[in-house]
């Protein structure tokens, strides 16, 4: 299972080197984002971004890992939990209310979120671990023209 955890590490960290912004031209906003390993379809427009992981999450012993995640638009993130004990939440806490951003993740399990929100700075957290520190940022670039 170590293994396993430093691997998710890595491909994190070959990831999000590689990742690179999408041509996503449809309007910026919300959307819900599927638990389970699959992701959720991107929205309709002109040009549709990868539905592709462009990042790695890990989540255990109450951290993010990253704690700051920078996507597009559009972009998918892969989840996983690698605790042994606790579930996590991937939620955005400021997404507009009509299309939250909320992912729960059960112990050694792995989920998907597709990120639709305007360009800013969002508050990341575990809803069962915010207290405990389990805190990040998600950054949301915007769209290229």
């Amino acid at each position: 299972m170590r293994a396993r955890g430093v691997l998710v590490i890595v491909v994190m960290l070959v990831a999000l080197t590689a990742a690179c912004a999408s041509d996503d031209t449809s309007s910026p906003a919300a959307t819900t984002s599927s638990p389970a390993a699959s992701t959720s379809p991107p929205s309709s427009g002109s040009a549709s971004p990868s539905e592709e992981p462009v990042a790695d999450v890990v989540m255990s012993n109450f951290f993010f890992s990253p704690d700051q995640i920078t996507v597009t638009s559009g972009d998918t993130l892969s989840l996983f939990n690698s605790s042994t004990t606790s579930s996590h939440t991937f939620t955005i806490p400021d997404a507009p209310i009509d299309a939250p951003i909320d992912v729960v993740v059960e112990t050694q399990t792995e989920g998907a979120a597709t990120i639709e929100l305007e360009a800013g700075t969002y508050e990341l957290i575990c809803k069962f671990h915010e207290a405990s520190g389990m805190v990040g940022t998600l950054v949301v670039e915007p769209v290229a023209a």
